[in-house]
């Protein structure tokens, strides 16, 4: 595997010297070059004929993003290929051997890098989980891929047959990261929450190491040691030889770091090592406190800044590791900022020795600074786009606000003198020529290659690059490759014809709102282009490719343009063979997580920011606009009484007790839980599900729980927490449950439940409301359900008004069922837009809060539209298994937690799929303890036939 690449920094006496670097096909020379006829600067020269790879994410293993390969210039489109299986916008096109290689929900593909030939598929049932890295194993060149199947894939890069010889070790998940391969070792982090080294050649276990949440962060590597980060908020240094930890990071504040990789940066003077983890805000968007950190950090950060101007004053004459000349802002807001209120920094500068994180003093007041990088060039959610570190003036360049636009900050990439307030103005803006940043909500990626960084915006709007060792306002400095008009298919008609929904306004609209439809026109899509999750161009073999709108585009000076896309590439079949998880070993995980709970105690609700959908889906809206209360995960006590009462059966004796003492301690009439009177537990008390660090400003928002709004002396648990206006129909379902298990059946414990709730049961909505959400609907069915069974128990004669209503609404359910949502798509024009973000919940909708009895009505009336949805929905949706996947519906990064239980369930309950179909789709928890979700999943696989 190749070393690191270094910088190579600005020197006062000329003197010339090579340097010779390791690549996939041969060697580089280095000379000097003056700019500006002043101080040189070393610059790469091509050899002709060699191959400048860029052979996993963020090219090499110190995660620099930088190759000396350079293509400057305008650039046109030489060729594109639509592909058919989705594509997430993480994934990066991986490019060596005269090839580019591009993961998919279907396999990993490889085409021929001059033309966009085909060169061959291999094709997988499961996802695969990031890009792929190309090393050189005994000789031979060698793609190695993780995927959601468990197991790390290694195919020849050549011919993409899978490495015989190579039996691949099975971990607990999937593989979300890319793997490092060094001295053929393979490193990855995993779902599971292990870190694994795996032998390149054997695909066996040399070691792993345990934190305490899933790994989907792709590790780097220096000197015998990997530096990656965990969900448990925390980052970590292991020996790479051993696997022993060198350190672990202090818990860091944000949503935990997703998608992206550390940079280990090596300071050009002192030629100290730093890694750089860039995480995410976890601020949770809603209707009554809405907060969303780039507008809240506009207000504060560029209060009294005329519109047009920059954070702080311009000089020309502040030496570091940039050209002579460059164009540097005093960007002491942004560190004052980040002294004031240092929960909100998403970026962490860690010492590579010890992972202390890196501060200092600018202006010498005695508080600690932090780097200066704001929450800009991202959207709702997710983790900020890594540095990119330029091999040839070594500077750190990342995205920050610095530009004041109005009711929105603008962003870019800029260089950071490091340890100082000093920023440089590098990017350039909307169209050729332009200066003014881009808009810091709509977010970019960015590479580089040689002098350039190349950078692309959100939603396929724009496209170019820049000269760094040229101050702003030089000629042939910056390139714009395209700008609003490759998403209105223009420029590359037909490029991303899986995004096409048959909505020709939405198809065409140049802001890119287009929505994931794969190759029947599906309107049932969710995933969309506008997440902080984004691909960079990267450069290779004179071209720059990108992978956008489900396609590989490749761009060159000598392109022509083609109006017309290469065939398309499709989905070949397959089926896995990985060995699957036994009964016994999911009885086990089940028990583990019940266990956890009651150790615990009781739980607050899950902390989940989705993105902008967050905004509908907490109850705060009383009109159509509303999603129900959705987005405070688990805020009903009767979903932890139905849950851990539908795990019962499967726990061991001494489990089973301590379930019945914990729901009755907790949750049982008269309880601090009480299932029949609280609508929403409250944030105010309960342990937290998740690890990660809550901002202050969410926690001052906290209450305490609440009884129902029928009781009129108590109040609302907070003025920030959505939740039912009336009593929740799915209350009386767990309250029968709970008679049933933790009464024993019996009539006078029964009697005293159905008395105390009886009077809350609601009648049904109107027939329009359920069929536009019919996940209210299987609420209502539910709890009619239990209502009936409840008052059974208790003795009381049936009420026929209730046994009527239960059965019209069970025949609703089977005579309005519709695969497709009713919402508009994004992108159609007036006020419809809000309305369009139910769409998020499009292959969820039908089968959210499904229980078994309701499942098997719907296998006796309506079985096969039910399997025809759900065959749609797993196409144009195949991470739906994945919790917290990182691609969402318009402005959001990651999708809501409902499709894995309402998916999983629907093929367990309804379509009564056997357990080695099921347990393939099983992924690891959402949160670290009390993920409802996960434990449902468990116990509808153990129930499943073998």
């Amino acid at each position: 595997m190749p070393d690191l690449i270094k910088g190579l920094f600005f020197v006062v006496v000329l003197f010339v010297f090579t340097t010779v670097l390791q690549t996939a096909g041969g060697v580089r020379a280095e000379r000097p070059e003056t700019i500006n006829g002043s101080n040189p600067v070393f610059l790469p020269v091509v050899i002709a004929g060699q191959d400048e790879a860029w052979p996993m994410l963020a090219a090499n293993p110190q995660r620099t993003s930088w190759t000396p390969e350079e293509v400057r210039g305008g650039l046109n489109v030489a060729w594109y290929r639509p592909i058919e299986p989705y594509i997430p916008y993480k994934i990066q096109p991986i490019a060596a051997n005269g090839k580019v290689y591009v993961s998919t929900a279907r396999g990993l593909y490889a085409f021929d890098a001059n033309n966009g030939a085909l060169a061959w598929v291999y094709a997988t049932e499961v996802p695969l989980g990031h890009s792929p890295t190309i090393a050189s194993v005994n000789g031979r060149s060698v793609a190695f891929v993780g995927g959601y199947d468990r197991i790390i894939h290694a195919i020849d890069a050549d011919s993409g047959q899978a490495i015989p010889g190579y039996t691949p070790y099975l971990a607990g998940a999937g593989f979300e990261t890319n793997p490092l391969v060094v001295n053929n070792i393979i490193y990855a982090g995993n779902r599971d929450g292990y870190f694994y080294a795996l032998n390149a050649t054997t695909g066996g276990l040399i070691w792993r190491y345990k934190t305490d949440g899933p790994i989907l962060y792709s590790a780097a590597y220096k000197n015998g040691v990997v530096y990656f980060a965990s969900n448990d908020a925390r980052a970590y240094a292991l020996n790479a030889q051993t696997g022993s930890l060198v350190w672990r990071s202090q818990p860091l504040p944000g949503s935990g770091f997703h998608s992206y990789w550390p940079v280990i940066y090596t300071h050009p003077a002192t030629q100290k090592d730093y890694v750089i983890f860039t995480g995410g805000e976890n601020y949770v968007t809603d209707t009554q406190n809405s907060f969303f950190l780039p507008h809240v950090e506009n207000g504060e950060l560029f209060n009294g800044i005329p519109v047009g101007d920059v954070i702080g004053q311009i000089s020309n004459n502040i030496s570091g590791d940039w050209v002579p000349g460059t164009a540097v802002m005093n960007a002491s807001r942004i560190t004052n900022y980040y002294e004031n209120e240092p929960w909100r920094r998403t970026v962490f500068v860690l010492d590579s020795a010890n992972g202390q994180e890196f501060t200092f003093d600018s202006d010498g007041d005695g508080q600690l600074e932090y780097a200066p990088f704001t929450w800009g060039a991202v959207t709702h959610a997710g983790s900020k786009y890594p540095p990119v570190i330029n091999g040839v003036d070594g500077v750190y360049y990342q995205a920050t606000a610095y530009y004041s636009g109005g009711w929105i900050s603008r962003s870019g990439p800029v260089g950071w003198k490091f340890g100082t307030q000093y920023i440089s103005r590098v990017h350039t803006g909307n169209g050729p020529g332009a200066n003014n940043a881009h808009a810091s909500d709509e977010p970019m990626a960015y590479a580089s290659g040689g002098r350039l960084i190349y950078w692309n915006l959100c939603c396929d709007r724009e496209s170019g690059a820049y000269d760094v060792t040229k101050p702003m306002g030089q000629s042939n400095r910056d390139w714009y490759y395209f700008g609003y008009n490759l998403a209105s298919n223009s420029l590359a008609p037909g490029y991303q014809q899986m995004y096409n929904a048959g909505n020709s306004t939405a198809y065409n609209h140049p802001d890119g709102w287009q929505i994931y439809s794969g190759r029947y026109q599906s309107k049932n899509g969710i995933y969309g282009k506008h997440g902080t999750t984004q691909s960079a161009p990267i450069p290779y073999q004179g071209k720059i490719f990108m992978l956008r709108g489900n396609a590989l585009l490749a761009f060159s000076p000598t392109g022509t343009n083609p109006q017309t896309p290469l065939p398309l590439a499709t989905i070949v079949s397959a089926q896995s063979s990985v060995p699957l998880p036994t009964k016994p070993e999911l009885t086990q995980r089940l028990e583990t997580e019940i266990q956890k709970m009651i150790e615990a105690g009781p739980l607050r609700p899950g902390y989940h920011s989705a993105g902008f959908i967050d905004l509908y889906a907490n109850g705060g809206y009383v009109d159509e606009r509303t999603l129900g209360e959705l987005s405070d995960y688990f805020q009903n006590p009767a979903d932890t009484v139905y849950t851990l009462l539908l795990a019962y059966p499967h726990l061991s004796s001494a489990t089973q007790q301590q379930v019945k003492t914990y729901l009755q301690d907790y949750y049982g009439p008269g309880k601090i839980y009480d299932f029949t009177r609280i609508v929403h537990i409250g944030w105010g008390s309960g342990a937290p599900r998740e690890l990660n660090i809550i901002p202050p400003e969410a926690q001052d928002h906290w209450g305490t729980p609440y009884t129902s709004p029928y009781d009129p002396s108590t109040e609302p648990i907070c003025g920030w927490c959505g939740y039912w206006q009336h009593f929740p129909p799915f209350s009386f379902y767990a309250a029968w449950q709970y008679a049933k298990i933790v009464g024993n059946n019996n009539q006078t414990f029964a009697k005293n439940i159905f008395d105390q709730m009886s009077s809350k049961l609601e009648a049904p909505l109107s027939d329009q409301a359920f069929i536009a959400k019919p996940y209210w609907l299987n609420q209502y069915i539910a709890g009619y359900k239990g209502y009936i069974e409840l008052r059974q128990l208790a003795g009381y004669a049936p009420n026929q008004t209730a046994v009527t209503r239960y059965q019209n609404m069970l025949n609703l359910r089977a005579n309005t069922f519709s695969k497709d949502t009713p919402y508009p798509p994004l992108g159609v024009g007036g006020n419809d837009w809000e309305m369009s973000y139910h769409n998020s919940y499009a292959v969820a909708r039908n089968f959210m809060f499904l229980t078994p009895e309701l499942g098997d009505y719907l296998n006796q009336h309506i079985l096969n539209q039910v399997q025809t949805a759900v065959d749609e929905y797993e196409y144009v949706a195949p991470y739906w298994f994945v919790a917290k996947f990182d691609a969402s519906y318009g402005e959001g990064t990651f999708q809501h937690l409902y499709d894995p239980p309402a998916l999983f369930q629907a093929k367990a309950y309804i379509l009564n799929e056997p357990y080695n179909e099921l347990v393939k789709w099983l992924d690891a928890p959402a949160f670290y303890r009390g993920d409802l979700f996960y434990i449902q999943n468990l116990v509808a696989a153990l129930e499943a036939s073998q």
